[in-house]
């Protein structure tokens, strides 16, 4: 295949997608780092687009700009250039192949194909061309994800963005933004943490790590947590999102690293996956809730 390339076998992610795992906050921070490392002051040569459905504006507009710097929003990748704007969404299935010269630099999010796959490949959907020699391969397995062009300046008033609420480890996710939003919610505090509009960046995981922390079950009206609770849910997400960052995120047979190496999170984790509890070494139970599934020690958890 013309143009196509091979990366090193140790880059190779290996396992079973899970049915519905999409990167978190985490997951997202680290392919945004990766990035930036890579791609701010390179100019954007050309776009080719394979899947017009998965690539939303113009991107005309953008081509022959300069990447000035790459930021995250809850789970979107943004690369600001000089006047527009790329946002990146990987949903559950959606991955990024960074090529320098020929040879795969990075790679992030769902290991399917596997990281030393041919690029192009029956996967690959946009490519963004970069001065430098850098490629990056934007590929989705079913076509969830996309890539939206817009003005730098009308990032901030994209529906999305605008939808977001505060993330954790932010001025804006405070105690008294917790305790006031969760008083006025009767659903289970797993729904409410999963919300993107409360707490933008959080997933599955992430939820269940911070409500072990907590020691609240996932199914408690989120509206019947005291104040001494909301006190230690707020700790305990900024915890668990803490960690998840520290550990390069989260890799249970979807998820790899922008580097193309599993996140080992998971070997810290606390509820997500387990069968033990770390704390009083009861069972790890697990429950579908807000259609998502739990993970929680029914001893510690009340």
């Amino acid at each position: 295949m013309p143009g196509a390339h091979r990366g090193p076998s140790e880059r190779v992610g290996s396992g079973k997608c899970l049915a519905k795992c999409m990167p978190e906050l985490p997951e997202v921070e680290t392919i945004r780092e990766g990035l930036r490392d890579r791609l701010v002051g390179k100019r954007l040569i050309n776009v080719e687009n394979l899947s017009p459905k998965q690539l939303i504006g113009d991107v005309a507009d953008a081509v022959g700009q300069t990447v000035k710097k790459i930021e995250r929003q809850g789970k979107v990748l943004i690369l600001n250039l000089r006047e527009s704007s790329l946002l990146f969404h990987l949903k559950m299935t959606g991955q990024l192949i960074l090529v320098e010269n020929g040879e795969p630099e990075l790679s992030g999010g769902h290991p399917v194909p596997k990281f030393g796959s041919e690029v192009p490949n029956k996967t690959t959907r946009i490519i963004l061309r970069f001065s430098g020699q850098e490629t990056l391969y934007f590929n989705d397995l079913r076509k969830f994800g996309w890539l939206k062009v817009l003005s730098t300046a009308e990032v901030k008033n994209e529906p999305l963005i605008k939808s977001l609420g505060p993330e954790p480890l932010s001025a804006g996710f405070t105690k008294p933004y917790l305790a006031e939003r969760s008083a006025k919610k009767s659903g289970p505090i797993k729904g409410f943490l999963l919300d993107q509009t409360i707490i933008a960046g959080i997933g599955n995981i992430y939820a269940d790590e911070a409500l072990w922390y907590a020691r609240i079950r996932p199914d408690r009206p989120a509206g019947s947590l005291n104040e001494a609770e909301v006190g230690r849910l707020y700790t305990a997400t900024n915890k668990a999102i803490e960690l998840g960052i520290k550990h390069r995120g989260t890799s249970f047979d979807s998820y790899v690293t922008i580097e193309g190496e599993r996140g080992n999170y998971l070997h810290h984790a606390k509820a997500y996956h387990q069968t033990e509890c770390a704390r009083c070494k009861g069972p790890i139970e697990k429950k579908k809730i807000a259609g998502r599934t739990a993970h929680f020690c029914p001893r510690c958890q009340k």
